[in-house]
């Protein structure tokens, strides 16, 4: 997954690192990115995926998707 760009469906705060918010990708995986939640609730947006762990994934808004 490292590498890809994901769309994924913002669904809340990260309660650890208010700076960043979580959603899951149309397969179910759970991936963690900087971002506010008031402006990205509900929204489908990519995500290029920088780092996989054991249960979820990290990555960034890929600027050129974010609708």
């Amino acid at each position: 997954m490292v590498g890809r760009t994901e769309k994924v469906l913002v669904e809340g705060r990260n309660v650890k690192k208010p700076n960043q918010v979580f959603g899951r990708t149309e397969h179910g995986y759970l991936v963690y990115f900087d971002g506010k939640i008031d402006e990205l609730e509900a929204e489908l947006v990519d995500v290029k995926i920088l780092e996989s762990s054991t249960y979820s994934l990290t990555g960034e808004i890929d600027d050129a998707g974010w609708k």
